[in-house]
């Protein structure tokens, strides 16, 4: 019996231990996974924390890209408004921008090869023989009616003439030449093509006077106004008793039987009442 009740004792006290040491066991599981827990929820806490960080460093992104955007905004209708007038050349097209007369922005478009093709036409040789009767001279000059396209402006005209009068037409003519073009000479000393004066923005007096009757025969060509439309030649310094031939400008007979004679080289709608010298029917 003593035996028995000693090993009963034994397999108890193993017992014991095994559970004393399993116990302990899961006691150090426990605490390992409690610091795995805090650690995780330490870290949890810190994304949270950077996310709140973010969620607000995007909200602020967002208000100044929305800022941005309004200045974007503004600054292209800034655009739309200061550079008109303007002659840009970009991607194979020539634009040009400008205000019309109750203000409303414009814009003409060409192909560069369609621009191309009308400053190579071969340059006009015909002449004009000038007879003074006041001097008994004879001078001769160069016909400013070759040089005239209106065909280049036909397909943009139309912005001058629909709706509009033909002296309201006239105006808008006068308005766009006086945006764009302005009065200087170039390289060289030959005429050149409308196209070439409004994309250079300067010409002598030949060439704005060009400009402006090739303007004048597109809109009479598209509207039928019956518009008979002249080329003068004229004495800059005695415009109504030529002593030489040194300056051009256009006439605009109206088909009431006014007219406007135009000084195609001034800032403004600038005309004469009379002059004498020399006139050609475009």
């Amino acid at each position: 019996m003593i035996a028995l009740t000693v090993i009963i004792v034994v397999l108890i006290a193993s017992i014991g231990i095994v559970e004393e040491n399993k116990y302990a066991r899961l006691g150090n599981d426990y605490s390992s996974l409690q610091n795995t827990y805090n650690t995780l929820q330490s870290e949890y806490n810190s994304v949270t924390s950077n996310y709140n960080e973010l969620q607000i460093t995007y909200n602020n992104l967002q208000n100044s890209y929305a800022t941005l955007q309004t200045s974007y905004n503004n600054l292209h209708s800034s655009y739309e408004t200061l550079y008109a007038p303007s002659t840009l050349i970009q991607n194979g097209t020539i634009h040009w921008r400008f205000h019309e007369v109750d203000g409303t922005i414009a814009e003409w478009t060409v192909p560069i090869d369609t621009y191309r093709a009308y400053i190579t036409w071969p340059e006009p040789t015909a002449l004009l023989h000038l007879p003074n009767t006041n001097t008994g001279e004879t001078y001769t000059v160069t016909d400013l009616r070759e040089y005239v396209q209106a065909d280049f402006f036909a397909n943009v005209i139309s912005g001058f003439t629909d709706g509009k009068t033909d002296k309201e037409f006239v105006q808008e003519v006068v308005n766009f030449k006086d945006q764009i073009v302005t009065y200087g000479s170039g390289l060289g000393d030959h005429y050149r093509w409308p196209a070439e004066t409004i994309t250079e923005g300067r010409g002598q007096c030949g060439d704005t006077t060009i400009l402006m009757a090739s303007l004048f025969k597109a809109g009479e060509n598209r509207a039928h106004y019956d518009l008979s439309i002249y080329i003068w030649y004229c004495d800059a310094n005695h415009m109504t008793s030529p002593q030489a031939v040194n300056h051009a400008v256009v006439e605009v007979k109206y088909a009431d039987g006014t007219d406007s004679i135009i000084e195609t080289t001034a800032n403004i709608f600038y005309t004469y009442n009379q002059i004498n010298g020399w006139r050609y029917q475009v």
